[in-house]
């Protein structure tokens, strides 16, 4: 494949997929939702879009805005999970979100508010770029608490492009669970097993929290009478929500729902952005670049895709990441 063809088709693919999850959400501004079979991952899409959305300033704000509206949904201890998870985030670009929602009041992020601070502004360096990232430097307004994170952009300005509640819909699932039992594991667990029951490795690998918080949250559950258990081997006991369709019910999941890992999938584009991005394949041969994006698919790209619960990704080979940018403009993917 022509790396740079491919590279912009990537892009322009990443950013629509963004888009998409990001309308689901509440964000105004795009007119084809997609899909409403999975609930979406709040804290690995602000990861991605961290990362993407500054090669789209409109999506940058509006995901700031609805940010803004929503982001005592979100946990940041969780986000600090994910990001130990991968090497590929953008810190700074969080750092700045983060410091938006620390302002509005929200102090629970100021941990990852902290972790950058910035200078003045002549040591700055811009937060937007162009599709073939040259950097948008045009800036008559600078915008002070962004100069603080290290980073030039016009003056940001909130704007109520965003539902003022959730939609009711299978994509805000995680978050109006979260409104509904709290903003902890409690909530993540439940909505997982009322989808499919689990053991206690796959919760802690799909809610990304602690082992030790999963199964305090799984003893609190058993003990109500909530949750039950199958099986007497501890590694093979499986966790069963009790009555879980009215619980169902109350979240009003009308449709089929399907749990997808989002955050495998995310890591995947972004893994595979950091490949096509490097300004040193230009300067290889087409039959190298084949060879190092083998590697790179069998050693990072694969294990993320084997169980991220869509079939058309977990089909995936090597050869056929050629077709990924044309899969990601699909509307939507069919759940496993």
């Amino acid at each position: 494949m022509l790396v740079d063809n491919y590279k912009e088709a990537l892009l322009d693919a990443i950013i629509g997929l963004l888009w998409r999850h990001w309308s689901r959400l509440g964000v105004m501004g795009y007119e084809q939702p997609g899909s409403d079979s999975t609930f979406l991952d709040p804290e690995a899409l602000l990861i991605i879009s961290a990362r993407f959305a500054r090669y789209d300033p409109r999506l940058y704000d509006l995901t700031a805005g609805w940010l803004l509206r929503f982001c005592r949904l979100l946990n940041p201890n969780r986000m600090k999970s994910l990001l130990g998870k991968t090497s590929d985030a953008d810190v700074a670009s969080l750092s700045y979100l983060a410091s938006l929602c620390s302002q509005s009041g929200d102090k629970r992020w100021l941990p990852l508010a902290e972790k950058r601070k910035g200078g003045t502004l002549p040591e700055a360096t811009p937060l937007f770029f162009q599709k073939d990232g040259t950097p948008l430097t045009y800036c008559p307004r600078p915008d002070e608490l962004a100069m603080k994170c290290g980073f030039i952009r016009n003056e940001f300005i909130a704007t109520n492009k965003q539902h003022r509640n959730l939609p009711e819909t299978n994509a805000t699932l995680l978050l109006r669970s979260r409104a509904l039992l709290g903003v902890s594991s409690r909530a993540d667990v439940a909505l997982t097993l009322s989808l499919s029951s689990c053991n206690i490795q796959q919760l802690v690998d799909f809610c990304s929290f602690a082992r030790s918080s999963v199964k305090e949250v799984l003893d609190d559950l058993e003990t109500a009478c909530v949750v039950s258990t199958i099986g007497s081997h501890a590694r093979n006991v499986v966790y069963v929500l009790n009555h879980a369709e009215e619980f169902k019910q109350l979240l009003h999941i009308t449709a089929p729902c399907y749990a997808v890992h989002w955050f495998k999938i995310y890591s995947v584009l972004m893994r595979l952005w950091n490949f096509v991005n490097n300004p040193l394949l230009s300067r290889v041969s087409d039959e190298t670049v084949r060879g190092e994006l083998d590697i790179l698919f069998r050693t990072e790209i694969q294990p993320h895709l084997i169980h991220c619960g869509i079939p058309a990704m977990q089909q995936l080979t090597a050869t056929l990441l050629q077709n990924l940018p044309t899969l990601l403009s699909e509307k939507y993917f069919e759940p496993a």
